[in-house]
């Protein structure tokens, strides 16, 4: 394959008429020149600096100021010095498209020169290969060393051999980056699939209490232990079990947070009849009416025991 610099020299001839012409006196007057008209003195002036870039092998430079020439005056040959220096550049697709179009709108051209261009085409695309890139999910945008691709599904690409990073970004994902190694001529699939990122906290409730009752927003989520995921923010937990307090709280999650909370319950005090004030005043006064009954019939036969001691018509003591 020719080295770009001693192509270029064909690339001048090509876009001679460009360099010399409006080749006029310094106080000759200047023409007005009708909008959209070609600006040749613009266009000679960045195809200079263009040609002295490049040969100074600054390629990327020497693209921006053949490109600006040819936004200036679309001169078809200034398609082949553009297409030279993005091969330069190792940008081999767009070299090919630069010089495809360079042939396709120079009708001038001679079947030398556009043999010659087809020549170097078919040796830039021995250099490339087909890559599909599959994204999952679709909609995430893809770049290619550092160029954006565009958004999946993507077409086919045609890619130059070599070491290459892809990049994938997409809203609510982690961003993706992967380095491929592309060799020339050999289809190349490359499945990418992004992780989504966390939306939720994970929560697990706990209780050594049997049989407990886990609540979380008034939802019953059933017997502890109790794990699920939950929106960020604060929510609140209710743990209940038969002949223990009912425990109620507040619990904050945070996105990607993953927590396990145990809750001890206590034991209800004064719960249940036999724990009630109402059932130990009633308890106390049968108790006492019981006692008060039982009273009175003693003391009788006590009574009675005492009088039949003396026999009747005994002296008294004084």
């Amino acid at each position: 394959m020719r080295r770009p610099g001693a192509v270029l020299v064909i690339g001048l001839g090509l876009c001679g008429g460009v360099a010399h012409a409006d080749d006029q006196g310094p106080d000759a007057p200047r023409p007005t020149r009708p909008a959209g008209a070609p600006n040749i003195e613009e266009a000679k002036r960045h195809f200079t600096q263009g040609v002295a870039l490049y040969n100074d092998a600054n390629f990327g430079g020497a693209l921006v100021e053949f490109q600006a020439a040819y936004e200036a005056h679309r001169n078809p040959a200034l398609l082949y010095n553009i297409g030279l220096a993005e091969k330069a550049l190792f940008h081999y697709v767009e070299a090919i498209d630069s010089l495809a179009k360079c042939i396709a709108e120079d009708r001038a051209m001679a079947a030398e020169r556009r043999a010659e261009l087809q020549q170097l085409i078919a040796e830039m695309r021995a250099l490339l290969a087909e890559v599909t890139i599959s994204v999952a999910p679709e909609g995430a945008a893809v770049a290619l060393d550092g160029q954006p691709l565009g958004v999946s599904p993507l077409a086919p690409l045609r890619i130059a051999a070599g070491h290459h990073v892809i990049e994938v970004v997409a809203d609510g994902h982690r961003p993706l980056r992967r380095e491929v190694t592309v060799v020339a001529g050999m289809p190349l699939t490359v499945a990418l699939s992004l992780e989504a990122l966390p939306s939720t906290g994970r929560v697990r409730i706990e209780s050594r209490t049997a049989g407990a009752e886990v609540k979380i927003d008034g939802q019953a989520l059933g017997v502890a232990p109790v794990a699920l995921d939950l929106a960020p923010g604060g929510h609140t937990l209710e743990v209940s079990a038969p002949g223990h307090d009912t425990h109620r709280s507040d619990v904050a999650v945070a996105v990607g947070q993953s927590r396990s909370i145990e809750i001890s319950l206590d034991r209800t005090r004064g719960g249940g009849v036999y724990h009630t004030w109402w059932f130990w005043t009633v308890a106390v006064g049968v108790v006492a009416g019981i006692a008060a009954a039982i009273a009175i019939p003693l003391s009788l036969r006590v009574e009675d025991e005492l009088l039949g001691t003396l026999a009747p018509g005994a002296a008294k003591v004084n």
